[in-house]
């Protein structure tokens, strides 16, 4: 089982699953998890289409990648809910589908934000009212979003990953302005007092962008860095104990980068035929950050201060192959209705049985 997004709020974590439907709570603690967000045995999400995750008091908001709508699950009630979002679907995909619509997400105060894959915009959600929009952003037609965002003063950094540029978003009036950033293609923003990491998708240099003068500063990376072919080699960053630590995707290390001198040092290594993939990275507590490694489903937990590592396994749910085979006994239903344009009334029965109709409607 893969996972698609992941959110932490020590002892818990909350993983949305890749592969099939549904949304996984784990004890940090034991490293054993289970599926959530089901009523009496019927799956609340419909679709194994959903991805970027973020949580707000008892709250987990989850937006699409290939579904249709957004979704809220409330951990104290077990309640789960679509959520209608103004304007969204004004944020044509423009060809670009095969990318789904969103792709990474933040909070800010008491709103939830999502930021575009394939989608040219950006939704916000009100986690007082709960309701929502979808700001546009102007990108051109062969521009991306990046997934690391660096935010501060009300505003965030969000990487155009093909291009040296930016979008800085205003929170408080939704105003969105491109602007150039470094001389590099990055993938993530990360700030740091006034200024910005930007992440490159490959290679051996970073830059540091200074938000205030525009001044550029260019640092090498350690020489022997390594990554895939063909692939990106880093996930995103995250800024903690004064200094910018660099998660890879498909490379051999992590990173940790003084703003101040532009030393860029490795502080773990990998071994490099081992096919590491970060997921997503974040702050665990006030010393310590973290990394969640998808090839093995690891949970790493990196010392700031003292650079040690603790690495925490999460066990999949007991009852994930009895909740997989369902998941594809779902979709085999499916593929018939396509394929052959019926089904026997018996067949349909079990199928509306089954199906969380609540969700649907």
């Amino acid at each position: 089982m893969r996972f698609a997004d992941i959110i932490i709020e020590s002892p818990k974590a909350w993983f949305i699953p890749a592969d099939v439907t549904g949304l996984i709570e784990a004890d940090l603690d034991s490293e054993c998890s289970q599926f959530i967000g089901q009523n009496k045995g019927k799956v609340i999400l419909s679709s194994n289409q959903f991805g970027p995750i973020q949580k707000i008091g008892s709250d987990i908001v989850i937006a699409p990648v290939f579904a249709e709508g957004f979704y809220r699950y409330n951990l104290d009630s077990g309640i789960g809910s679509k959520l209608y979002i103004e304007d969204y679907q004004k944020c044509f995909l423009r060809g670009k589908d095969k990318y789904g619509k969103f792709q990474t997400s933040f909070s800010y105060g008491d709103k939830v934000y999502f930021v575009g894959a394939g989608y040219s915009g950006i939704a916000k959600i009100d986690t007082k009212t709960w309701e929502g929009k979808c700001i546009n952003v102007p990108l051109d037609a062969d521009s991306l979003f990046g997934r690391g965002v660096g935010i501060c003063g009300g505003k965030v950094y969000i990487p155009i990953r093909n291009k040296n540029e930016m979008v800085i978003y205003h929170m408080e009036s939704d105003y969105c302005e491109k602007q150039n950033v470094g001389r590099e293609n990055c993938i993530a923003l990360c700030i740091e007092g006034n200024k910005l990491c930007c992440v490159p998708i490959t290679g051996k240099r970073i830059e540091i962008y200074d938000i205030e003068s525009g001044n550029i500063q260019e640092v090498f990376l350690p020489e022997d860095i390594k990554g895939k072919n063909g692939d990106r080699w880093y996930c995103t960053a995250v800024s903690h104990c004064g200094f910018v630590w660099i998660f890879p995707f498909y490379s051999n290390m992590i990173l940790r980068l003084d703003m101040k001198t532009g030393n860029a040092v490795c502080v773990h290594r990998f071994i490099e035929d081992s096919q590491i993939y970060f997921i997503n990275a974040g702050i665990y507590d006030e010393n310590t950050i973290w990394g969640f490694e998808g090839s093995k489903n690891e949970l790493i937990l990196l010392d700031c201060k003292s650079l040690c590592i603790r690495t925490k396994r999460i066990m999949y749910p007991q009852n994930a192959k009895e909740y997989i085979n369902a998941e594809k006994y779902m979709c085999s239903f499916k593929e018939r209705i396509i394929q052959e344009g019926y089904l026997e009334l018996k067949n349909l029965i079990e199928y509306v049985l089954y199906e969380d109709n609540d969700y649907k409607n």
